[in-house]
């Protein structure tokens, strides 16, 4: 049985967005003494290996690395084939789905008090700690501030709400003399989709909040396709086509396009003069505003770990100059306020603009299924679609949910 469950937790790893990409299975090593720990990848094995071997140092514990991973040595961790006493994860997403297939050990006995709320909550389900943001990362909402300034807004002064970026998009959008886009306000699917986001801003998701169920033909759904078609269809979508065609892949760089969903912590040319804020909420639900968290990296102790050694280690790894030096390594942020300080993120941007989306007290994730490939690479389609053609977007996501419901349920009661 367990043979079993290994092959198809594997196949199901390859299927996920964002599982490594290996040709070949790498060995899988062992530890017969100290801890053992797996990465799944590093933007800098030297590094991230230089900083286990200063807690040895300082420990007396040998720190064994083993990065990147392949889908067999996932696998291997999650299911007990053989098991690390720690495993870092790239991003969140996965986590729930872990949990509920029972693969994941609860983890007790480690103060969390010095890390944010919003990635330590996806780490809490049902009232227990599955795993540590060890870095984290977030969407945010950038403007043009001299776009602003000319368009008569105020540059210090974001839309507050779903409503008010729509006003401020339309202010901010103009035509040139031979009735082409010069200029644009909002694209809302620019660099990559963000219909997830703009999912949660209607009020749900393509998953039940407990995994059991699809929920892809929700109102929500629908609501967020709906809205992303107005910034197309209100000026033409040949038009916005032709726009997206001649100013190629960064206008909002050129000073093309005026306000931007985009991962945090980007850098700019000197000479722009560019905002940074959360993404804004519809008027009647400000109570849920929140950060959109994606990618970091998660530290999960696989269900068969041997794990009531490591305790220590755990409270080193995410205390905050190990998680701030983590987080330079990796390019993200992280997972605590205090690791802000350290100069590799105040001499790269203003760490400031982004306090009020760490210290968000709410995260929203894009919670992932081994069926999530599949499902997203449809709704892509139909994005497409409605975005190019103004469809209904009802009857497509109907189509998908009847053709994906029994499949979702099969695999998920595996």
């Amino acid at each position: 049985m367990k043979k079993f469950i290994h092959l198809f937790l594997l196949a199901l790893l390859s299927a996920c967005a964002g599982a490594p990409a290996m040709e070949e299975s790498l060995p899988t090593p062992t530890a017969e003494k100290g801890i053992l720990v797996w990465v799944q990848s590093t933007k800098d094995v030297t590094g991230l290996q230089i900083l286990l071997d200063d807690y040895s140092r300082q420990t007396g514990e040998q720190v064994s690395l083993v990065s990147p991973l392949d889908d067999t040595q996932i696998a291997s961790a999650l299911t007990g084939e053989v098991s690390p006493d720690v495993l870092v994860l790239d991003g969140v997403e996965m986590v729930r789905y872990y949990t509920w297939v029972g693969y994941l050990k609860a983890i007790t006995g480690v103060s969390t008090e010095s890390m944010l709320t919003a990635p330590l909550n996806q780490c809490q389900i049902d009232g227990t700690l599955y795993c540590l943001p060890w870095t984290t990362n977030f969407y945010t909402l950038y403007w043009n501030k001299v776009l602003f300034e000319v368009a008569g807004l105020d540059p210090e002064f974001p839309p507050q709400t779903l409503e008010q970026l729509t006003e401020y998009a339309d202010q901010l959008t103009r035509f040139g003399l031979e009735g082409q886009l010069d200029q644009v306000g909002f694209l809302p699917d620019k660099i990559t989709s963000h219909l997830w986001i703009y999912t949660y801003l209607q009020g749900g998701f393509w998953y039940s909040s407990d995994l059991s169920q699809l929920t892809v033909n929700s109102q929500s759904v629908q609501d967020a396709l709906l809205w992303e078609s107005q910034f197309y269809t209100k000026y033409d979508s040949e038009l916005v086509r032709d726009f997206q065609a001649k100013k190629g892949e960064n206008p909002f760089i050129d000073g093309s396009v005026a306000l931007l969903i985009a991962p945090a912590g980007l850098i700019f040319p000197e000479d722009m003069n560019i905002g940074a804020g959360l993404i804004p909420f519809p008027g009647d639900a400000l109570e849920k505003t929140g950060t959109f968290l994606f990618g970091g990296k998660m530290i999960v102790t696989p269900k068969t770990a041997d794990s009531q050694n490591v305790k220590r280690f755990l409270e080193w790894m995410i205390s905050p100059e190990i998680s701030a030096q983590v987080a330079c390594i990796e390019k993200d942020f992280p997972a605590n306020h205090q690791g802000l300080r350290d100069p590799c993120f105040s001499d790269r941007f203003n760490v400031e603009d982004f306090v009020p989306m760490l210290e968000s007290t709410i995260g929203y994730v894009r919670l992932s299924t081994p069926a999530s490939s599949e499902l997203e690479t449809v709704l892509s389609q139909v994005e497409e679609q409605v975005l190019s053609s103004g469809t209904d977007p009802g009857p497509l996501l109907e189509q998908i949910q009847g053709q994906l419901e029994v499949k979702f349920q099969e695999m998920m009661n595996k």
